[in-house]
């Protein structure tokens, strides 16, 4: 899994890289086919006392590009932000597969009956 930390307006400091990097490696144990995360740090400025600290991130992974944002007004809060919306995405999107390739009840039954018959050699 690469993972890459970009910032816009702001200087990314090592600890803050560390922080972002290690906190994002986490969304691994979620999802163990997760080729790469981008994460872009901005300082947003509505007005001279309004500066909101924005993190975005895009994780790639099979079949699917998720992708989120949050803001507070401290980048290492918005970063925790971030995480928790990529982790409820990255769940949401393992279930789906999860789902998609399930294989029916009544299918799974007739393999075990076929089965069971070849390795008795009693065909009807």
């Amino acid at each position: 899994m690469q993972i890459n930390v970009r910032a816009h307006h702001v200087e990314v400091t090592k600890p803050l890289k560390e922080y972002a990097k290690t906190k994002m490696e986490k969304l691994g144990k979620y999802f163990s086919n997760i080729q790469e995360i981008q994460i872009e740090l901005d300082i947003e400025s509505n007005s001279v006392e309004d500066k909101r600290q924005v993190a975005m991130g895009t994780v790639w992974v099979p079949k699917a590009i998720l992708r989120a944002t949050d803001a507070s007004s401290d980048m290492y809060a918005s970063i925790d932000l971030l995480f928790a919306k990529l982790e409820k995405q990255l769940i949401k999107h393992k279930e789906k597969l999860k789902k998609h390739n399930a294989v029916p009840v009544g299918r799974d039954i007739a393999e075990k009956e076929m089965q069971e018959k070849i390795e008795e050699n009693e065909f009807e």
